[in-house]
């Protein structure tokens, strides 16, 4: 669902660019990020509670050919709960830091702007004649 609203979005956002209302741009590209960021760990949820399903209805229906040890070690074996609770808070981590330094590498982009086009020139021209 969320990746749905993502791509509506980013339609919507690409569509209206030339709209000029910085508020209502820095507000969609905003909303767009912090849903970039919740991707992994909705996939992740997503696949677990797949496995979880699948791992207890084939369970149920192959009880009766396993002996009772050894389906109380398949299904704790096939649970995964205990991994999705230790992954999901690993995965906010890494999302977290890695947003931490793409903010930073934008605010250093925003305030050191790229070379004007004849520094770039110039420069070259003056290494080129060393």
């Amino acid at each position: 669902m969320a990746q749905l609203q993502y791509i509506f979005s980013s339609h919507w956002t690409l569509s209206t660019l030339a709209s000029f209302l910085l508020s209502r741009t820095f507000h969609r590209r905003q909303n767009l990020y912090a849903m970039q960021q919740f991707f992994p760990i909705s996939t992740l949820h997503a696949i677990s509670y797949a496995v979880l399903f699948l791992t207890v209805y084939f369970s149920e229906s192959i009880k009766s050919l396993m002996t009772p040890g050894w389906y109380l070690f398949t299904s704790v074996l096939a649970s995964v709960i205990p991994h999705y609770c230790f992954l999901c808070p690993l995965m906010f981590l890494i999302l977290i830091r890695r947003g931490r330094f793409q903010r930073a590498y934008n605010v250093h982009c925003m305030i050191n702007p790229e070379k004007k086009p004849n520094d770039i020139y110039f420069t070259a021209l003056n290494e080129q004649w060393q």
